[in-house]
């Protein structure tokens, strides 16, 4: 499925508002097999393109394709799902990525303690990482 351009738009104004285009953004080629994503500058946050039309969109926004996939296992050593806190800036920049790209599409959001928080569509995986509370 191909993001008309209207919603192509909307998808690059959203990302705009956490992540710096690109100087020398890499060119896509007909058909991106690598995993395309970026990291902001505060390293809060990482968008993986998970569909061909995402990394097309995504790669104005990365100097080159990256070769390391974030994996991350949610549970903890009890074998349980913890709760974390998540920035609500962030947090609502992220799911207008998500309900832009597949507005009528659902997503799938993971969590755990201390862990960051995985927000992810057929275009999307997003990475939030957690707020730590100051002792």
């Amino acid at each position: 499925m191909e993001f008309k351009e209207k919603q192509k738009k909307e998808v690059m104004n959203a990302l705009k508002k956490i992540m710096d285009l690109s100087e020398n953004p890499i060119q896509p080629s007909k058909s991106i097999k690598k995993v395309i994503y970026v990291v902001d500058s505060p390293n809060i946050c990482s968008i993986e393109a998970k569909s061909e039309e995402a990394k097309r969109v995504l790669c104005k926004f990365v100097s080159e394709e990256n070769k390391k996939v974030l994996d991350i296992d949610y549970f903890n050593q009890k074998g349980e799902i913890a709760q974390s806190k998540y920035s609500n800036e962030y947090f609502k920049e992220i799911m207008d990525i998500i309900y832009l790209s597949d507005p009528q599409g659902k997503f799938k959001l993971t969590t755990a303690l201390d862990y960051p928080a995985t927000i992810e569509n057929k275009h999307f995986r997003v990475l939030l990482a957690p707020v730590v509370d100051e002792e």
